[in-house]
């Protein structure tokens, strides 16, 4: 089976800390890869709407970190597809209006969020960006 991304537009409510690259409302963001055959609609249904906190690095952009470095790449950039940068950088809005970690590990700090109203975990981010 074939690997593939998927490019999801989201839209961009408020940044809080960094900035959009082209300064609009919307990203394009990366997920995957995902093995073609375990792609459908209904898992990615449930996503509509809600709302999410992502930390997030744009594609193209030159990083630096224990395991080596890249270059800047400008083409990449000039794209302005982002992605996750680990599975502790998506928080979400549950339909009860509680937060989510979907895709952390129950260790560390995740489970210390979990559970706690999306509202008051918003303003705990907003207050340490002060």
């Amino acid at each position: 089976m074939a690997d593939i991304d998927l490019h999801v537009e989201l839209r961009v409510d408020e940044v809080l800390a960094g900035r959009v690259g082209d300064g609009t409302n919307s990203i394009t963001l990366i997920l995957g890869p995902y093995d073609t055959s375990e792609i459908s609609a209904k898992p990615w249904t449930d996503l509509l709407g809600l709302q999410a906190v992502f930390t997030l690095r744009r594609a193209g952009t030159a990083v630096t970190n224990d395991w080596g470095s890249t270059r800047e790449d400008p083409a990449l950039l000039a794209k302005n597809l982002y992605f996750v940068i680990n599975s502790k950088g998506l928080l979400e809005r549950g339909p009860d209006g509680l937060t989510r970690s979907p895709w952390a590990e129950k260790s560390g700090w995740t489970p210390k969020i979990e559970r706690r109203p999306f509202e008051d975990v918003l303003a705990s981010i907003r207050a340490a960006d002060d």
